[in-house]
């Protein structure tokens, strides 16, 4: 059937109706079009978003070299559209051939309005954990514990206290202090809109970076090095630290001897194992940087959620890894050793949910949440297909689907627990030789959150006598734990 246009006539036959325009589907130029976009679609996705504009220009180009045009019909005259309304209308076209189409369908036995296999009663956290404490539960993560991990290697555990003793059997210090040992006090917002706080004192829980040095990249400052960074809770930079006291001390011995250990392991776990276990995962790199996350009571006297749902990765729309908003290399997993007393560590399934006021939604149900207990000795490892947005037919037929990880509740008891989280990066910048904090430029260091994260500091550290009963607080609870755990190794 060949529609009525009005007295504007017919588009050609290479002309590319935009907008919503019935009769659109059967217009030459579309067709061609709309096999252009699946053609071009794997390249699309495939290159960095930097580079996505460049596929669409070329599309446009391409059309406009076999003579048609991007038109709309305005007023019943045909008039082409700019090159920026075109190339919108192109990326909107990519955008539609991202996702799997919807059934509209409904099927027999569920509840209108709702997906098939998603069930409309939220559980509580006590019956979504009940059941689900090991991996064998749940066939959608491939996350998983190495128990009794000290135990197999008694060398690494006694590298690990001594890395600890370095950083919690210390006092604290300036982040512009020379120390190595102990802890970098830093001054930041948790959240936009918080205050800010004092990494010792706020209720989240207290890191401290350590990376190996970039020597492939020479600074021509003598006193600057390149370092590799961790961008904490994803990103190229930390959350809750100001870049004025953003500090990466240099590994120590100790830390490449369990980089080193880790490694091995996995070799041992993965190389002869089923491809479906392995996924994406690349485990053959080394293991550059190192973040201590300390989980105890700061003086609050109450459980508070130490660390929130989150990934350790940004990816796009489509399940694309974002290499210009990481500073993980793609897929490396993240391994965290254990110790001290136990935390539970939450793993929670999400859609992505790009056409609604939220960018995610919880998904409830068998499968979609676990629980991984982790002990003293424990090793956890964080397999990066986890994090990577798909289809898991398990949880949701029609939407990309992902695990977030966090949920950590600590605090209101005399309990410490520590975790030595270990990672590739792929990103190194420059910092200071003597201090290792990070090199900002005059602007930056004049932005309104680092002046007032300086002052915050500084009168934190005018309080000699709260700041003295802040560490030692620190100190006698990490003493209290190491007799009690490590002389069970």
């Amino acid at each position: 059937m060949v529609q009525d246009w009005g007295i504007a006539g017919q588009p050609g036959s290479d002309d590319v109706i935009t907008g919503r325009r019935s009769g659109t589907k059967a217009n030459g130029g579309n067709k061609k079009f709309r096999l252009m976009i699946s053609e071009k679609l794997s390249q699309y996705l495939s290159v960095q978003d930097c580079m996505k504009k460049d596929v669409r220009i070329a599309i446009h180009n391409s059309i406009h070299e076999k003579g048609g045009k991007f038109i709309t019909l305005d007023d019943r005259v045909w008039k082409e559209i700019t090159l920026n309304r075109a190339l919108v209308f192109i990326q909107t076209a990519f955008d539609s051939k991202k996702r799997p189409p919807r059934s509209n369908k409904r099927v027999a036995g569920t509840v209108s309005g709702l997906r098939p296999g998603v069930h409309n009663v939220r559980q509580s956290r006590r019956i979504r954990e009940k059941g689900h404490k090991s991996t064998k539960t749940n066939t959608c993560v491939k996350s998983f514990i190495v128990p009794n991990f000290f135990a197999q290697r008694p060398d690494i555990a006694n590298a690990c206290e001594e890395i600890c003793n370095n950083i919690l059997d210390c006092e604290s210090h300036h982040p512009d202090s020379q120390s190595q040992g102990g802890v970098a006090l830093a001054a930041g917002k948790a959240n936009v809109g918080a205050p800010i706080e004092i990494n010792v004192e706020r209720s989240s829980y207290l890191r401290q970076n350590f990376g190996m040095d970039d020597t492939s990249k020479i600074s021509l400052h003598p006193e600057i090095l390149y370092r590799f960074q961790y961008g904490t809770g994803s990103g190229r930079r930390s959350h809750g630290i100001c870049d004025s006291h953003h500090v990466t001390r240099p590994f120590t011995e100790p830390m490449v001897k369990v980089a080193t250990a880790i490694k091995e392991l996995l070799h041992e776990t993965f190389d002869e194992c089923d491809p479906d276990s392995l996924g994406n995962l690349k485990y053959n790199e080394d293991y550059n940087h190192m973040v201590n996350l300390n989980y105890y009571d700061k003086g609050q006297g109450k459980v508070t959620t130490q660390i929130q749902l989150h990934r350790d990765q940004r990816f796009g729309s489509t399940g694309n890894f974002l290499n210009n908003q990481n500073t993980q290399q793609e897929n490396t997993a993240t391994v965290v050793i254990n110790i001290g007393d136990t935390r539970k560590l939450h793993m929670q399934a999400f859609r992505d949910n790009k056409n609604k006021k939220y960018k995610c939604t919880q998904i409830d149900g068998a499968n979609a949440h676990h629980v991984f207990e982790l002990n003293h000795g424990s090793m956890f490892v964080l397999h990066c297909d986890d994090e990577q947005p798909k289809i898991r037919e398990e949880l949701d037929k029609h939407d990309l689907s992902y695990f977030k990880h966090g949920g950590v509740s600590f605090g209101g008891t005399d309990e410490f627990s520590i975790g030595l989280a270990y990672r590739v990066s792929a990103c190194s910048q420059s910092v200071r030789k003597k201090t290792g904090r990070l090199c900002i430029t005059k602007e930056e260091a004049r932005e309104k959150n680092n002046v007032e994260a300086r002052n915050h500091i500084g009168l934190f550290m005018q309080n000699k006598s709260k700041w003295k009963m802040n560490d030692h607080r620190r100190m006698s609870l990490y003493r209290n734990m190491r007799n009690r755990f490590f002389n069970k190794v």
